[in-house]
Parts: C-alpha cells; sequence; structure tokens
C-alpha cells in the first residue's frame, strides 16, 4: 500500500523557520512597543494590473505638532526576509550625497510652503505671484536626514550553488528584487490613496496639518555584507545598515527611491534614528507655524478651486 505523502509536524516546523514568517511577528511586537500602530500584510493595488498585493508590515506613529490636531507621521514601509545566504550590498561614496533629502517620499497638508516673501495687495490675488519649497528644505533636511549620511549602494547579490560539489555563484535573486520593487509600489499607492480619499473642508471648518514621511525598509533576518574595491582589493565587511538607492521607470514615472535595508537587531537602533528626525521635523514645524497655517490655507484654497482635469496630488505636491 503505496503511503501518503503528508507534511509531518518537524518539516512543518522546518519549513516556517526558513520562511520570513516569524520574522514579521518579530518586527510587529518591536513596532507596537515603540508606539506604532501596525498593519500586517497590507493591502494594496499593483500599478500594472490592478489586483492585490501586500507589503509585510505598514507601520505609523504619530508626533503632535501643536494643543489642536496637527500632527507629523513617520510611516514605515517594511518588507521582511529570512535570507539563507548572505545578502552583499556594494558600496561608494556620492559626491552629491547633501542632495539626498530630494527622495524623503511624503504625503498630505502642506507639503509645500511659501517663501517669506508673501505678495500684498494687488498681486496677492495672483496665484502666479506666491512662491513656494519642498517639505525637504523647507525641514532644513538636508541638515541632519540620514540620506545625506553616508555611503550608498545601487548593486548587491546574493549566492547559489547546484551542490557542495560545485563552486558558489554570486547573482541577483529574484526574492531581493521583488521586495525592493514592492516597496515602492506599496509607497507610490499609499500617497496616491492619501489623495483619492481627500475631501475640501466644508465652510465653517479648517483643515489641519496632516503631514506622513515614509521610510521604505528592507530588513533581514540573515546577514547582510558592505562591499567596497580599493586598490583593486574587494573587501567584505558585516553591516547592519546599508542605504540603497534604486531608479524606477514606468509609462507614467520616472523617480529615485531611497530604501533602508537593515538587519533584524539594527531595528531598535534605527527607529532611534527616525525618531530623532522626526522630532526635529515637529520642532521646526512648531516655530514655522504661521508659515505652515498660511501655507496649508492656501493650498486648500487651490484645491476648492482646483480645475477638473487636476488630481489633488497635482495640487498639493511641490
Amino acid at each position: 500500500m503505496k503511503r501518503e505523502n503528508k507534511i509531518t509536524t518537524r518539516e512543518m516546523r522546518e519549513s516556517i523557520l526558513r520562511s520570513g514568517y516569524l520574522l514579521e511577528q518579530r518586527v510587529e511586537s518591536v513596532l507596537q512597543e515603540r508606539g506604532y500602530y501596525v498593519t500586517a500584510n497590507a493591502a494594496y493595488p499593483d500599478p500594472s494590473t490592478g489586483k492585490s498585493r501586500e507589503i509585510d508590515i505598514d507601520a505609523i506613529a504619530g508626533f503632535k505638532i501643536s494643543r489642536e490636531y496637527d500632527f507629523i507621521f513617520s510611516r514605515l514601509l517594511c518588507e521582511c526576509e529570512n535570507n539563507k545566504e548572505p545578502i552583499v550590498f556594494f558600496i561608494k561614496e556620492s559626491p552629491v550625497s547633501f542632495l539626498y533629502h530630494e527622495e524623503v517620499k511624503c504625503a498630505g497638508l502642506p507639503v509645500q510652503f511659501l517663501t517669506k516673501r508673501f505678495p500684498i495687495g494687488k498681486a496677492a490675488k495672483k496665484e502666479s505671484n506666491y512662491e513656494y519649497i519642498g517639505l525637504s528644505d523647507f525641514l532644513n533636511f538636508e541638515k541632519y536626514h540620514h540620506y545625506c549620511k553616508g555611503l550608498i549602494s545601487t548593486q548587491y547579490c546574493t549566492f547559489t550553488r547546484k551542490d557542495s560539489s560545485k563552486p558558489w555563484v554570486a547573482f541577483h535573486e529574484d526574492t531581493q528584487h521583488n521586495s525592493l520593487t514592492d516597496l515602492i509600489f506599496s509607497l507610490e499607492a499609499s500617497i496616491e490613496d492619501y489623495y483619492k480619499n481627500y475631501s475640501t473642508p466644508d465652510k465653517d471648518e479648517v483643515d489641519q496639518v496632516n503631514i506622513g514621511i515614509y521610510y521604505p525598509l528592507l530588513i533581514l533576518q540573515g546577514t547582510l555584507y558592505a562591499a567596497s574595491v580599493a586598490e583593486k582589493q574587494l573587501k567584505l565587511v558585516k553591516s547592519e545598515h546599508i542605504q540603497y538607492r534604486k531608479e524606477y521607470f514606468s509609462k507614467d514615472t520616472h523617480d529615485t527611491y531611497q530604501i533602508d535595508v537593515i538587519t533584524e537587531s539594527f531595528l531598535p537602533k534605527y527607529l532611534d534614528i527616525v525618531e530623532k528626525e522626526m522630532e526635529k521635523a515637529k520642532n521646526i514645524l512648531r516655530r514655522k507655524k504661521k508659515i505652515v497655517r498660511q501655507s496649508l490655507d492656501k493650498l486648500v484654497e487651490k484645491a476648492k478651486k482646483k480645475e477638473k482635469s487636476k488630481t489633488f496630488r497635482e495640487i498639493f505636491e511641490f
């Protein structure tokens, strides 16, 4: 009699341990302990097919700006991977790292701000007379955001071999490519979702400050290495945090995204970095509350008069 091919309890346990499921649960627990509201396996639409896809973790934490309901939020979009083999990112210096604050992605109101020179009299009636700057410049991210510090990577690899008699092969695995691309897709879907669900306030209502700063994040359970080449010698060093820059092209857009790649053990320190940046941003928004309020009111005024051909995202983003 032929034995049924059923999985055993031991095999189930081994399979789960090889997967990323337990890593996701541990990451979720750490984030909740740090005050984040966490959605596991958060759904978003595929940009090509419109079908539902999932990101491992979508977490949000709020930082109150004023006594009212003005908030700035840190939004962590996380993919978790239990990498069996090490992942190596090739790092290098960048002569323009001070410009990388422009890769900080955001959504909300306001994410563009009036300059200090406000038009007066008849000039104040013309929208073309108002000058705006983006959120990253307004918050001086170039001075303290971690995107503007340290080495960066644009290339990575992992390793495989068919059997123990064959040499290891460095290659570009689909798992990491898919995780990094999913982070971009979910980020863009989240921003689109915010503006699609926005509605202008009623006549007697006032909109509140509601700014979201995005942190796309790949979290690894296994080993992470940084590789560099000096004097024709390859140097490999274990790492806990690498900043990866990824360009993305589609028929509708071309943009660059900066994605943090960290080990699981580095997550608490990474959250310290995020919290420090958010506190500085919150304090700047408090100090410049008059300009923030005027910028928000002006943008809402534009939104109420918006042309049918324009979306709220086109009006609100810098």
